[in-house]
């Protein structure tokens, strides 16, 4: 039996990758995060202060098409449509 972490460590890497993400994915869960309730009642405040601004019409939207055509121009190098305003 491994009993040292960096016996665990080299056991691990010598999964195969489904195993080490599983693995890793279980680790991650098991760690301990703080006050969780109070993160996600930050979030869910967040959340609402975001979604009433876009229906009050307080931030500006834009079309999913006109963003990924933007993204993909900066992506190439070629000089796009300015979608994100400067600020």
């Amino acid at each position: 039996m491994i009993e040292d972490a960096d016996g665990i460590l080299a056991a691990a890497l010598a999964l195969p990758s489904k195993d080490r993400a599983h693995l890793s994915a279980v680790l991650a869960d098991s760690v301990e995060h703080g006050d969780t309730e109070a993160i996600e009642a930050a979030w869910a405040k967040e959340i609402d202060r975001r979604l009433e601004a876009y229906r009050s019409g307080r931030v500006k939207t834009y079309a999913v098409d006109d963003v990924e055509r933007e993204a993909e121009a900066l992506i190439a190098g070629l000089d796009g449509p300015n979608v994100v305003a400067a600020g």
